[in-house]
Formats: C-alpha cells, structure tokens, sequence
C-alpha cells in the first residue's frame, strides 16, 4: 500500500514510486512528459521499498534506512501492520543499494533488523482481493 500523501510526494516519480505501469506516453503530450521520459528511460537513481522489522518497534516515517552503519535514505512512512504482526516500514533507497539484504531501520537511535520485501507483505499473490 503506497500512502499518497506521503510516499509519492512531488520529490519523486511513479518510476521511483514503482507505479511506473501507470504512465501512458501515448496519451500525448502532457507536463512533465520530458522529465518522466528521461527517468523512464535511463531508469530512477531510487526506489520506493516496503520493509518488515524484525522486532516491534513504533515507527512513522523519517527514521534512517541503513546497510553495513551507512544511511542509505529515509522512510517516508511506517505503522505496525495488523494483518502480518509486525511494523511494515516503506523509503525511498538507491536504486543500486536494492539488492542487499541486511538492513536496519534506525528508530529512537536504536539500529532494528529490517527485511525488504519484493512483493507484497499481505496476501502477495492477491488471493484475498478476488475471493
């Protein structure tokens, strides 16, 4: 779930958003179509991710996303997720960095064990929608 208001801001694109599907260069001609063209085609310098704690811990959005103590981006928004059991955390990190796999979401100081999800954490395969 991506919360408009704060994951996808004017900062970032639906390419770095991951909504880039969702853009139609056939419609013609629109504002911003040069700058979404040019990110499209060489690809976003970053990407939105959905992360899972390891450990309860209260987040909200702007808590550091690290790998290896260096900061990688900031989350843009976090909440305990009900269905999982667990705090679901999402930020924007560089494109390069996605494919690491021992991160930690700094909260209140303290460096949580965060996994990061390629799918989605709840009902993945969309089951639950179509039944």
């Amino acid at each position: 779930l991506v919360a408009l208001a704060s994951d996808v801001t004017a900062d970032y694109s639906p390419f770095h958003a991951k909504l880039g599907r969702l853009v139609n260069f056939k419609k013609g001609s629109f504002l911003g179509r040069s700058a979404l063209k040019k990110i499209s085609d060489s690809g976003p310098d970053c990407l939105l991710c959905t992360f899972t704690l390891k450990v309860n811990a209260f987040v909200n959005g702007g808590e550091a996303i690290l790998y290896k103590d260096r900061v990688l981006g900031i989350t843009s928004s976090g909440d305990f997720g009900h269905s999982v059991g667990k705090p679901i955390v999402m930020g924007y990190i560089p494109s390069q960095d996605i494919k690491h796999e021992d991160y930690h979401i700094e909260v209140y100081g303290e460096p949580i064990q965060a996994i990061r999800h390629d799918v989605a954490v709840y009902d993945p395969e969309g089951r639950r929608f179509r039944a």
